[in-house]
């Protein structure tokens, strides 16, 4: 029947253009592509409707074969009542689809909307601690230029260092000189200051090696008295 295909062929190209739309939404980026699941379902409920249809066109050619006389109407209904109003059901749910596929999409949508929402307040804060990241590096990048432009002379100041360049440089030297020399001279006051009992034993063995070296003879005799007289008061 020429009706029965028409609906055959309407539910098919729907059927067909939502999973064109599943394929092509497949392919977008995260998280776009998850609408593609409310095409896929839309596709697989047209399609699943294709399979009574087609079997309805079957059981109505088989019934035209197999009528060998003129029926009456309320045979006819009889017969045909149940399909009619399966059709009419199937005709109302294509009528229906709109809403069935904002259904479907506003489904989606209300948990999906929950992420992106969460997504793009995560995307404002790094951006705000980025901004103010950089809002403390340029801060300190013009404290630190300040300072630098404080420490350059003037033209003027180095025009009469390079004028003076030796008394300037003989300057510096003396001025570096003058506390190097303090601070060696404070260690070497600490350290014998340290060492002043050593130094002080160590400075009388040194006195009689230096007495023996210089005529053994009175330092032997000068030890022998110290020995069995006692020292010389």
């Amino acid at each position: 029947m020429r009706w029965v295909d028409d609906i055959f062929s309407l539910i098919w190209d729907i059927s067909e253009w939502f999973y064109d739309c599943y394929i092509e939404a497949n392919t977008w980026v995260y998280p776009f592509r998850y609408v593609a699941t409310p095409f896929y379902y839309l596709y697989r409920s047209f399609w699943n409707l294709l399979t009574p249809i087609a079997q309805f066109s079957d059981w109505v050619y088989d019934v035209q074969q197999k009528v060998t006389g003129i029926l009456s109407f309320a045979d006819i209904w009889t017969e045909f009542s149940k399909w009619f109003k399966w059709a009419e059901w199937a005709w109302s749910w294509v009528l229906d689809a709109s809403l069935i596929i904002n259904y479907y999409i506003s489904n989606w949508w209300s948990s999906a909307s929950l992420t992106v929402q969460s997504w793009i307040s995560e995307a404002r804060t790094y951006a705000e601690s980025l901004v103010a990241g950089a809002m403390v590096i340029v801060t300190n990048l013009q404290a630190a230029w300040d300072a630098f432009k404080g420490k350059i002379p003037s033209i003027d100041a180095v025009v009469a260092w390079w004028g003076n360049w030796s008394g300037e440089l003989l300057s510096v030297i003396n001025t570096w000189w003058t506390g190097a020399l303090l601070e060696v001279q404070v260690l070497i006051n600490s350290a014998f200051t340290v060492r002043e009992s050593l130094w002080s034993g160590w400075q009388d063995w040194r006195d009689q090696v230096i007495d023996f070296f210089t005529d053994p003879v009175e330092f032997l005799w000068a030890k022998f008295t110290d020995w069995f007289l006692g020292p010389e008061v």
